[in-house]
């Protein structure tokens, strides 16, 4: 299993737009360079009001596409919080072993989860992922409904083909099967990724991905989500945080009418599932 290390010294705090203060909810944009679908994810945003911040995880490797995010962004949140990061990214686009993009994903969350004032919410939207209008007011809604709710995602498709044709384009949700400690003190995380697409409502899961991911702050901090821990039972980030939520008590869902686009550009095509 390669590991791809990120250089800390290329990681840097770049640009500071207003003044980072107390908003209801902080969203996070890790970007690579996705300047083919960057209108679908913006349109989407549109939707937040303007009580949230934003910190971008800037990993586009391009000062073109840089500025195009810019400009589309500007004037839109009560203050950003831009962080640079010059390693080279890894996208399902450019990397044929997707554990080079689940090593980076740790990386990319733990460095941004360091600028999270305090809120009541954390929003991920990841750069591929265009949601539905009515997304963000449908989890501030839940939130207040369930208290017991730890983090909510929208669905969102595979679209990387595995070795069961099954799930090529399957919902990035699992049930957790169990989990053990296995020879040599390793543990391990037993999951079943669900193979349909349902309508509507409101399930609770075992994990799920992280393009579309809205989590109490609260929560986020003290399960320390974005840093490898003890808890942790596998490599995939989005696994195991399913795994410290379901553990520590709370419930994960998905709301099943959060249908969000997933882009990709293979061989130089845009395409969504």
């Amino acid at each position: 299993m390669e590991k791809v290390a990120t250089d800390k010294k290329r990681v840097f705090v770049s640009d500071i737009i207003g003044k980072p203060s107390h908003v209801k909810t902080c969203l996070i944009v890790p970007f690579a360079n996705k300047p083919f679908c960057f209108d679908n994810w913006l349109k989407g945003i549109k939707q937040l009001s303007k009580d949230v911040g934003l910190i971008v995880y800037d990993n586009t490797n391009s000062e073109k596409t840089r500025q195009l995010i810019k400009r589309g962004l500007k004037g839109m949140f009560s203050w950003q919080i831009w962080i640079r990061d010059e390693n080279q990214q890894f996208t399902v686009e450019n990397a044929k072993d997707y554990i080079l993009i689940d090593n980076r994903m740790w990386d990319i969350y733990s460095e941004t989860m360091k600028y999270v004032p305090k809120c009541e919410y954390i929003f991920i939207v990841e750069d591929d992922i265009e949601i539905p209008d009515g997304t963000y007011i449908k989890f501030l809604d839940l939130m207040d409904l369930y208290p017991q709710l730890g983090t909510v995602v929208g669905m969102a498709r595979d679209r990387r083909k595995c070795d069961n044709a099954a799930y090529f384009h399957a919902p990035i949700i699992w049930n957790i099967l169990k989990a053990e400690i296995i020879p040599l003190g390793e543990k391990f995380i037993e999951t079943r990724q669900f193979s349909e697409v349902k309508d509507f409502g409101v399930e609770s899961i075992g994990s799920a991905h992280t393009g579309c991911w809205f989590t109490r702050y609260e929560v986020a901090k003290k399960l320390k989500f974005g840093t490898k821990c003890d808890l942790m039972f596998n490599n995939y980030l989005d696994q195991d945080w399913g795994y410290r939520v379901n553990q520590a008590g709370l419930v994960m869902a998905v709301d099943w009418s959060v249908k969000c686009k997933h882009y990709s550009n293979y061989q130089g095509k845009k395409e969504y599932v």
